[in-house]
C-alpha cells in the first residue's frame, strides 16, 4: 500500500517541480482511470459505505415515527428543519476547525457521534417513549455531527489522493452515497420496527468509525493531517472566512463553480418527494417514491463517474439541468386533477429521471469545487457550502410544507420551473464555468 501512497506524492511533487499545480489542471478520464491504484481512498469509501446505506433506511423510518409522533406530516418537515438549521449554524465553524485540526480525529468523532444519536433514538423508540420534544431535541445533535462530518470527509479524502484527482474523489464519494442509499431502502423493507432500524444503525455506524480510524491512519508518505501544525494558534472564525474569500476571489473558475453551486442548491429541492408523499397521505407509495429517488441519484452518480470531469463543462451542465426542467414540465401537466398520483409507476419513473439529472448536475459542480479549491481552505469551503445547502434545505422545507398544503401541487411545480429558469438565465447557462475552465 505504501508504494501507491509514495507514487501519488511523487506525482504531485513532479507537477510542482515543472511549475504546474496539478490541482489547477483539468483532469480527464473516468473516475476509475484517475483513481487507479489509489487503494487507501477505495478502502475508506468501502468502510463508510454502510453509513450511506443507513441514510435511506433511516429516512424511511423517520417518515414513519415522525408522522406517528406528531400526528401529522408536519413532523417530517420539522425534524428535517431542525437537522438542517443545526447543521447550517455549525457548518462554518466546523469547516474552520477541520482546516486547523487533525482531520482523522474530526472524521471519527463525527461518525461516532452519529452512532450515539442513533442509539439514543433506538432506545426511545423501542421503549415507546418518543415524544415530539425528544424527536426534535435529538435532531439537533444529528445536524451538528453531519456539519462536522462533511468537511472532515472532504479533507480526509483529498489527503489520500494526488491533487489532480480531488474532483474524481468527490465524484466517488457521491457515488458511495448513491449506492449506499439504494442498499438502505432495501434494508428498511426488511426491518419492520423503526427502533430496530436505529439500533442496527448505531452498531454499524460505530463499527464504521473504528474502520475509518484504521484506514485513514497517517503514513510517512501520506499524512492525513492537512493543517500545518507549525502555523501558530487556531485561526478565528472571521479570519478563517477572510482567507477563504481571498482564495475564492483569486480563482475566477472557483468563483464560478461556487456561485453555480449556491444558486442550483436553492432552486433544486431535496425534500420535495417525502413531503409530497406524506402530505397527500399516499404512504403506500412512500417506499416506491423514495426508492425511485435513490435509484435516480445512483444512476446519475454512475453516469458522472463514468464520464468524469471532461468535455465542455458549461454545455454539459446546461443540458443536464434542462433535462431536469423537462421532467418538471411533464409532471406539471400530468398533475392536472392529481392524475399522476394514481399512476404509481409513472410517478416513480419521473422521480427517477428528475433525481438522476439533478444528481449528475449537482455532483459535477461539487466535484469542480473540490478540484479547484486550495487545500489550505478546503474544509472551510466545504463547511460554508454545507451550511448554505442546509439553509436552502431548511427554507425549502418550510416553503414546500406550506405551499404543498395550501397551494395546488401543480402550481407548486410551476413555481419550481420558474425559479429554475431564472437561475439558468442568471448563471448565463453556466457559460462562465466553461470560459474559466
Amino acid at each position: 500500500m505504501g508504494e501507491f501512497d509514495a507514487q501519488a506524492q511523487a506525482d504531485d511533487r513532479a507537477g510542482h517541480c515543472r511549475g504546474v499545480s496539478l490541482a489547477k489542471t483539468s483532469p480527464s478520464g473516468s473516475v476509475r482511470q484517475q483513481l487507479r491504484g489509489q487503494r487507501r481512498i477505495l478502502a475508506l469509501m468501502a468502510v463508510l459505505m454502510p453509513v450511506s446505506a443507513l441514510v435511506g433506511a433511516l429516512g424511511i423510518a423517520r417518515i414513519a415515527y415522525a408522522t406517528d409522533t406528531f400526528g401529522s406530516s408536519n413532523g417530517v418537515g420539522l425534524i428535517a428543519l431542525v437537522i438542517a438549521i443545526a447543521g447550517a449554524v455549525m457548518g462554518v465553524p466546523a469547516g474552520v476547525l477541520v482546516d486547523r485540526w487533525d482531520t482523522r480525529k474530526a472524521l471519527v468523532l463525527s461518525v461516532g457521534g452519529l452512532a450515539v444519536v442513533d442509539l439514543l433514538l433506538a432506545v426511545i423508540l423501542l421503549t415507546g417513549s418518543m415524544t415530539p420534544a425528544l424527536a426534535l431535541s435529538l435532531a439537533a445533535p444529528e445536524g451538528l455531527m453531519l456539519s462536522l462530518f462533511i468537511p472532515a470527509m472532504a479533507n480526509t479524502q483529498a489527503a489520500l489522493v494526488p491533487s489532480s484527482a480531488r474532483g474524481a474523489t468527490e465524484i466517488l464519494n457521491t457515488l458511495r452515497n448513491g449506492v449506499g442509499g439504494l442498499i438502505g431502502v432495501l434494508v428498511a423493507k426488511l426491518v419492520v420496527n423503526d427502533g430496530e432500524i436505529f439500533l442496527l444503525a448505531a452498531i454499524v455506524t460505530a463499527a464504521c468509525a473504528a474502520g475509518a480510524w484504521w484506514v485513514s491512519r497517517p503514513t510517512d508518505a501520506q499524512p492525513v493531517v492537512t493543517a500545518d501544525p507549525t502555523s501558530g494558534p487556531a485561526v478565528g472564525l472571521g479570519a478563517g472566512l477572510g482567507e477563504l474569500l481571498s482564495a475564492i476571489r483569486a480563482q475566477p473558475r472557483l468563483q464560478a463553480s461556487v456561485t453555480a453551486d449556491v444558486v442550483m442548491r436553492i432552486v433544486v429541492p431535496t425534500q420535495l418527494v417525502a413531503l409530497f408523499v406524506v402530505d397527500r397521505q399516499i404512504l403506500d407509495s412512500a417506499l416506491l417514491a423514495v426508492a425511485a429517488g435513490v435509484v435516480g441519484v445512483l444512476l446519475g452518480n454512475v453516469a458522472l463517474a463514468t464520464r468524469g470531469i471532461s468535455g465542455n463543462l458549461s454545455r454539459t451542465l446546461l443540458a443536464v439541468f434542462s433535462a431536469y426542467a423537462g421532467t418538471l414540465v411533464i409532471g406539471f401537466f400530468l398533475l392536472t386533477d392529481d392524475w399522476l398520483i394514481g399512476q404509481a409507476l409513472l410517478m416513480a419513473c419521473l422521480i427517477t429521471l428528475g433525481s438522476g439529472f439533478s444528481a449528475y448536475g449537482l455532483g459535477l459542480i461539487a466535484a469542480l469545487n473540490q478540484q479547484w479549491v486550495p487545500d489550505e481552505v478546503r474544509g472551510r469551503l466545504t463547511g460554508v457550502m454545507a451550511s448554505i445547502r442546509m439553509i436552502a434545505t431548511s427554507v425549502g422545507i418550510v416553503l414546500a410544507t406550506y405551499a404543498i398544503g395550501v397551494w395546488d401541487t401543480r402550481l407548486f411545480v410551476g413555481v419550481l420551473l420558474g425559479l429554475l429558469a431564472c437561475a439558468l438565465t442568471a448563471l448565463q447557462g453556466f457559460g462562465r464555468i466553461g470560459r474559466e475552465s
